[in-house]
């Protein structure tokens, strides 16, 4: 689910400037977060550098 939808709208006489609409989402978030995690950047490298057989990168990178 999508939340946090921001419209900055600025009027004076003559002009009116729109800004830009922010739309996060939680999960998003969530990854941002995992990101920070030592041990879950450790065992990221560890499968990109081949060590572990728990976890395969695929030619997606994913």
């Amino acid at each position: 689910m999508f939340r946090d939808l921001h419209l900055t709208v600025e009027f004076t006489p003559g002009a009116l400037k729109l800004g830009m609409i922010t739309i996060s989402n939680g999960l998003l978030e969530e990854i941002a977060n995992c990101q920070d995690d030592e041990l879950l950047m450790a065992k990221r490298d560890l499968i990109v550098r081949g060590t572990t057989t728990e976890f395969k990168v695929g030619p997606d990178n994913i």
